[in-house]
């Protein structure tokens, strides 16, 4: 890779990063309109057509929305869907400044189906609480829920009225049972025509899919949620130093085989390796045995064994490579756990990553940059643009800005050879945190043909600041990822 140039912030970057920079301190508020497209070309020195080009994205990230014969206006603060920890819908709406409701579609008690069973970890048959809910904003539709919860855990629980009752309050007063874990799913999904009407929206429109699975101390699962989010209703934040589910929550609790000799046979199964896996006894990247191995260890056929590694693909505590067997992704403790760069969540999947670099430059941070790194507008940083591949296939687009004063010779580095995260440790600068907020967008013609994908199709956006132990800003990366790798998992 041939050393980064120098040189000015291009024209698209000026208009997105000035306006972002403008509404993060307040300098156009909430509810606001925009100034008129000629002063905006006047202030940052483009063309109409550049301008248009940022604020499209802008609109796809939510913080600004047109209207039509009215102008551009900054959007309203979006509630905040805080994915490491638990609060109910209707605290989150209310932090937003805005008042929750909802609708009650449908509540009964229902025998469970083979995926439901599958991912509450109990028999096919057993009885769960099925809620079919709308939440609402201002009285607007902004998501989708349904809910599947473990009703031989709590008896009588469909005598509780949903449509008012908070389910993680009930079962906490009512039951004893703390939610204390999470395991949480991201990904984009469209929205079919039932949906569609009953959020007041556009069939086949993008939105998030977030799944969810709850879980007690002693990792009883006890509810097992798909919400269908309209992304101008929220933004979806996950923030990896911060404490999990609940703030007084210990780490996972463990249970000895002395601890789950009841229950159905793939749960004891479950329960055991599980409590392996949190021990440390197989640690992230570790090969479980092999099914005939565990069948033998548990005595119980392979097809109890597979039922019980299903379940626990399923929460995302191992996984399946064919023909190399299951293995171990390691327990998920706020405090112990970091983030990882692109070749080493690559290298835990057992996949071959490559990176092409799309462009480096050195220029000034600017006020957006300056603000997120902690250093001044006219300090330098690198923007470095690449393409990652994975097993040959191109998964994801990032652009990650870097401080210069941090890593003085980061511009002479050729990053197909190098990882990031190796570069920062080196220099005495280890990603321990990071804050990530999640969007869904649009791809552009250019980036959906370096992703091999359809211009319009919908992508993950990520934002990401990574900072060292001392709570330095090391990074702020913007990343696109589209097709089945646009999955965003977190365990808490």
């Amino acid at each position: 890779m041939a050393m980064a140039k120098r040189g000015d912030a291009a024209p698209y970057d000026r208009v997105f990063e000035g306006i972002s920079a403008l509404i993060e301190t307040g300098d156009y508020r909430g509810g606001e309109a925009l100034p008129p497209e000629r002063d905006l070309c006047e202030r940052f020195g483009v063309s109409r057509a550049t301008l248009r080009s940022a604020l499209a994205t802008l609109t796809s990230l939510g913080l600004v929305e047109a209207r039509r014969g009215a102008g551009t206006y900054v959007s309203r603060p979006r509630p905040v869907e805080a994915i490491h920890r638990a609060k109910s819908y209707s605290d989150i709406v209310r932090a937003a400044g805005m008042t929750p409701s909802s609708r009650l579609i449908e509540q009964r008690l229902a025998p469970a189906s083979a995926v439901v069973a599958e991912h509450l970890s109990i028999e096919v048959g057993a009885p769960v609480l099925q809620l079919y809910r709308i939440r609402l904003m201002d009285a607007r539709p902004a998501r989708i829920d349904t809910t599947y919860v473990n009703a031989g855990l709590f008896p009588g629980i469909e005598r509780f009225d949903f449509g008012v009752e908070s389910l993680f309050d009930i079962f906490t007063s009512q039951y004893g049972r703390r939610p204390a874990h999470r395991t949480s799913k991201v990904e984009i999904c469209r929205l079919g025509r039932l949906e569609a009407a009953l959020l007041d929206s556009n069939p086949n429109r993008p939105a998030f899919l977030l799944t969810d699975l709850v879980m007690t101390e002693t990792m009883e699962v006890i509810e097992w949620s798909e919400m269908r989010v309209l992304p101008e209703s929220c933004v979806i934040t996950n923030d990896f130093s911060a404490p999990g589910l609940d703030a007084t929550a210990s780490a996972p609790a463990t249970q000895t085989s002395s601890d789950v000799v009841d229950g159905p046979a793939h749960v004891r199964v479950r329960t055991k390796v599980l409590s392996d896996i949190m021990t440390g006894v197989y640690p992230p990247g570790s090969a479980l045995p092999g099914e005939i191995e565990l069948a033998r260890v548990f005595s119980v056929s392979r097809k109890t064994v597979r039922k019980a590694l299903d379940t626990l693909v399923e929460q995302g505590f191992v996984r399946r490579i064919r023909g190399k067997g299951t293995f171990s992704l390691g327990a998920f403790e706020h405090g112990r756990s970091r983030p990882l760069g692109f070749r080493e969540r690559e290298a835990l999947q057992h996949r071959t990553a490559q990176v092409r670099v799309l462009g480096a430059l050195l220029r000034p941070a600017g006020p957006a940059y300056a603000r997120l790194l902690g250093v001044e507008p006219q300090d330098t940083i690198l923007r470095l643009r690449r393409l990652n591949i994975s097993d040959g296939e191109p998964v994801g687009i990032e652009t990650v800005f870097i401080p210069q004063r941090l890593f003085p010779r980061i511009d002479r580095l050729d990053f197909t050879v190098f990882s990031l995260y190796e570069v920062y440790a080196r220099s005495g600068h280890v990603v321990t945190s990071s804050t990530d907020t999640i969007s869904v967008v649009e791809l552009s013609t250019r980036d959906a043909r370096l992703l091999h994908a359809d211009p319009g199709d919908p992508a993950l956006f990520f934002s990401t600041v990574g900072r060292d132990s001392s709570g330095t800003p090391i990074e702020h990366t913007i990343s696109l990822e589209t097709g089945n790798r646009a999955v965003y998992e977190i365990r808490t």
